[in-house]
């Protein structure tokens, strides 16, 4: 009496005849077996059985990943590395990507939902990042980003280009053993064959 009003006792079970509850906001959610989802845009499903080490991943977990994608997506839009060596860039290029990166950020990664979908949506986010940390993914935006000079050159001359790109920004990449390293002309020869010929081979 007088006091908080007690939050609704979720329950497991659903009967036959049992409508599906719709839910309009986090205070609606989680209460009953399944429940449909219709708040800002999203229109889901959801069963009411989490998965402990998605509950552990988004309360404990998730609150460092996302801060460490946030400072992930400034780097590879500044730097184009996320280990600082490269030198940091202002550009609306660079403009550009951060922001493309940062809207992906609060879309994809922040994710209004349940904790199964909370957490798997931070690690689908920073396992994407770390995809672009590839030799093979840094070679081919430093291709694009200088598409005007590829456009004047090929075969050999492609590979000499792309490799002094590279060189000349410090350039560094994961490698197929997941070491972080400088890229070099073998790497730049591989980039071509796999480009050249379709198959995919480690870099």
């Amino acid at each position: 009496k007088g006091g908080k009003a007690r939050a609704p006792k979720r329950r497991r079970r659903m009967t036959e005849d049992e409508r599906i509850q719709v839910a309009r906001g986090h205070t609606e959610r989680g209460h009953c077996p399944v429940w449909h989802y219709m708040n800002a845009g999203q229109d889901t499903y959801h069963v009411n059985v989490p998965d402990l080490s998605d509950v552990h991943g988004a309360l404990l977990k998730g609150p460092v990943h996302m801060v460490r994608a946030f400072a992930q997506c400034v780097l590879l839009s500044r730097c184009g590395t996320l280990e600082g060596s490269g030198a940091a860039t202002v550009s609306p290029e660079t403009d550009r990507q951060l922001q493309e990166r940062l809207d992906s950020f609060f879309e994809d990664c922040i994710v209004d939902s349940c904790f199964n979908l909370k957490w798997k949506s931070i690690e689908i986010f920073c396992a994407g990042l770390e995809s672009e940390r590839r030799i093979f993914e840094v070679l081919c935006r430093l291709q694009q980003e200088n598409q005007v000079e590829f456009m004047k050159v090929d075969g050999e001359e492609e590979i000499a280009l792309l490799a002094k790109l590279a060189k000349d920004a410090g350039a560094t990449g994961k490698d197929r053993y997941g070491v972080v390293r400088a890229i070099t002309v073998d790497d730049v020869r591989a980039w071509a064959r796999i480009n050249e010929t379709g198959r995919l081979e480690e870099i």
